[in-house]
């Protein structure tokens, strides 16, 4: 009854100003302005004035805008609303009237502030279409007419009803109207205030208008015609008269599963924060409290990785309200270790959102998507050229609907080297895995492997030719945000240099040479010949042995063959131990020896090794032995011995000195007797 109350106070009011009055009331005839199907438009001031008052151009604006109302009307038919009983002043013939305010004094009471059209309702509680004379230009868009149009077929509000909901719906379905004849759209920059960091029913900026895009942005989510149509349900159209939403925020009728189409506020919300991916500011503030277009405050968090080979964490605290988004945004500095090459600059950048007070209600969004994980994301930082940001994040928070409490958590913000390595050997059409060491599988999405022979699929990389390939590792930034607008960019992409390999023809053999003593590993068939100075020659597979001598192959009964393999395996056991990274899936030891051993002296594997002083041994540059490039050293502790590896430029071991002891090892394709039937 106050809604009634002020209104009646308003007409009261008006009975007091000095307005002048038309010596007679003109007839219903000849005070309609514009006229269609289903609508007249009088002009009014405080009685019917005659439509000649009105001047010429007016009128026809006033025309245009009705026959956009009368095409409306067909469109919300069509969609199922109920325009048949459309709450107005009833015309003549059975149609429905609205009034051209004529007088400036009157109808500034009846539609309040700048409202280009209004509706209101007269002391009896009739609903009237009020249009104001000077804004008939506004008219032919029908944006504003067939808003308040839709007010007329939702219960006439009052101050206890969810205000919030009619006009979000009403909005939405006018601004679809406008989009559909004119393809406008106005989100950006936004038409009404978008406070994502606020109650989403909140009317501290908004009494519901700026959430128009959201009602169709949803719409459009399920499938529903123009994004509007799912809104002619029943509930919806009349939230205002549901008893049940009148004594809560309204939120219970976004969570319905069954109106909302599967799109129920927690599933849908974080998605649509998603797209407001902006942290511009409002300089025009557009008579708002908050101080960007989309949030009102976003949080600051500077994030410095003062080194790429060491782990870097921060943990930042917030707050999300209920309904809405808490927004953060991450600056990054990275400075890289120095004298580090680029391939070792590489780095897992996680976001996490941890210590939540109720962590199921919580999503993490970063830039214009969802996080991998419901409250954590990974992606690559390339150390070398990194962004200047982590990137935009906001934390969403969807309680159940009758909650009001807030969501306090911690976001961990944490950085750690990430190792490539190549394989051994790369063989021409043949895959090599790489080995990426601390990345799991399907942490990050934003790189993969780029190669100038053959091709890269995931991990795995098969040169095309022999000859040699060089790798590379592209980066896409984690920024997709533009200076302006909400549209994402195409994120920038930076590469990394891992190195140029040699690509084997035949077979990625590897050879140990220790002394007097050669042992060749042949890949294919996977077994070693161990060679002696004078000519004689052992073959070791797994399974089996055999025996060059005097110019031709020795006939080695299968019981004696079984004896020696035995009798190998069980003396060698200790030996495999003695060597670091041993481990248990490498297979058959002695048929790959050569393989296993350079697998184990290889910069991948000693990087965890320990240096004399106990520390983790520094890999430094050095000359290669074969007088190549890109060599480079370490000194790791043995038993407290120290030991000297050189590595290739793919980190391989070239030579591993044990007191004194050069072992060299090599890589290619040799001419290496095959034992027969192997």
């Amino acid at each position: 009854m106050r809604a009634l109350s002020y209104v009646f106070g308003c007409l009261i009011g008006i009975g007091s100003l000095s307005v002048p009055l038309a010596a007679q009331q003109a007839s219903v005839a000849d005070a309609i302005v514009a006229e269609t199907e289903d609508f007249q438009l009088f002009c009014f001031s405080n009685q019917r004035c005659p439509a000649s008052d009105v001047a010429a151009p007016q009128r026809a604006a006033a025309q245009r805008g009705l026959e956009e109302l009368q095409k409306a009307r067909a469109w919300l038919e069509g969609m199922g609303f109920d325009v048949e009983n459309a709450d107005m002043d009833p015309g003549t013939d059975g149609k429905k009237a609205l009034r051209l305010q004529f007088d400036t004094a009157i109808h500034e009471r009846r539609c309040t502030g700048m409202a280009a059209a209004c509706r209101t309702l007269s002391v009896l509680n009739e609903s009237r279409v009020i249009l104001p004379v000077e804004d008939v230009d506004q008219l032919a868009d029908g944006g504003t007419l067939v808003h308040e149009y839709v007010h007329t077929l939702q219960p006439s509000r009052d101050d206890e009803g969810v205000h919030w909901l009619n006009e979000m719906v009403a909005t939405a379905i006018g601004s679809v109207w406008v989009r559909k004849r004119t393809g406008r759209s106005a989100v950006y920059e936004p038409k009404y205030s978008m406070v994502l960091d606020r109650e989403f029913w909140d009317g501290q900026d908004d009494p519901g208008y700026g959430k128009w895009d959201y009602a169709i942005s949803l719409g459009q989510e399920i499938g529903s015609q123009d994004g509007v149509a799912y809104l002619a349900q029943d509930r919806i159209i009349n939230a205002a008269a549901d008893a049940a939403l009148r004594s809560g925020n309204g939120m219970t009728l976004l969570y319905d599963d069954a109106l909302m189409g599967g799109a129920t506020f927690d599933t849908f919300f974080p998605r649509y924060v998603a797209r407001f991916n902006n942290v511009e500011k409002d300089i025009a503030q557009q008579d708002r409290t908050g101080k960007y277009f989309y949030y009102g405050d976003i949080a600051r968090h500077a994030v410095e990785v003062t080194s790429t080979t060491f782990t870097h964490e921060d943990r930042f605290a917030g707050k999300a309200i209920a309904f809405a988004a808490h927004p953060m945004l991450l600056p990054l500095k990275v400075t890289p270790t120095p004298d580090t090459p680029p391939s070792e600059n590489i780095l897992l950048a996680t976001v996490e959102v941890t210590e939540a007070d109720d962590p199921d209600s919580l999503t993490l969004i970063r830039e214009h998507r969802l996080a991998k994980e419901k409250l954590r994301d990974s992606f690559l930082l390339d150390g070398n050229d990194p962004p200047d940001e982590l990137g935009f994040f906001r934390v969403a928070h969807t309680p159940a609907p009758d909650s009001t409490a807030e969501n306090g958590f911690v976001l961990k913000v944490q950085t750690r080297p990430v190792s490539i390595e190549p394989p051994t050997c790369f063989q021409a059409g043949k895959p090599s895995e790489m080995t990426v060491t601390g990345l799991p599988e399907a942490a990050a999405d934003n790189w993969r492997f780029k190669v100038d022979n053959g091709r890269a699929e995931g991990r795995t990389i098969t040169p095309a030719s022999p000859g040699e390939i060089a790798v590379q590792v592209e980066i896409d930034s984690s920024i997709t945000r533009r200076e302006t607008g909400i549209a994402p960019k195409d994120p920038v992409k930076t590469r990394v240099e891992l190195g140029t390999f040699d690509v084997a023809a035949d077979d990625c053999m590897v050879r140990l040479t220790m002394g007097p003593a050669v042992m060749t590993y042949v890949a294919d068939g996977s077994y070693t010949e161990f060679r002696s100075p004078g000519g004689e020659a052992m073959y070791i597979s797994e399974s089996n042995l055999a025996m060059w001598q005097g110019g031709g192959w020795m006939n080695v009964p299968a019981q004696a063959k079984a004896m020696i393999l035995g009798s190998m395996k069980q003396n060698n056991a200790a030996l495999r131990m003695e060597f670091p990274g041993a481990h248990d899936d490498e297979g058959d030891f002695m048929s790959q020896m050569p393989k296993i051993f350079a697998k184990r002296f290889g910069w991948t594997n000693l990087r965890n090794a320990h240096a004399l002083d106990g520390g983790t041994p520094v890999r430094k540059s050095a000359a290669c032995p074969d007088g190549g490039s890109g060599c480079s050293s370490i000194v790791f502790s043995m038993e407290g011995n120290p030991v000297p590896v050189t590595f290739d430029a793919q980190k391989r071991p070239k030579v591993v000195t044990f007191d004194g002891q050069d072992i060299v090892f090599d890589y290619g394709t040799w001419t290496v007797r095959r034992p027969p039937g192997w």
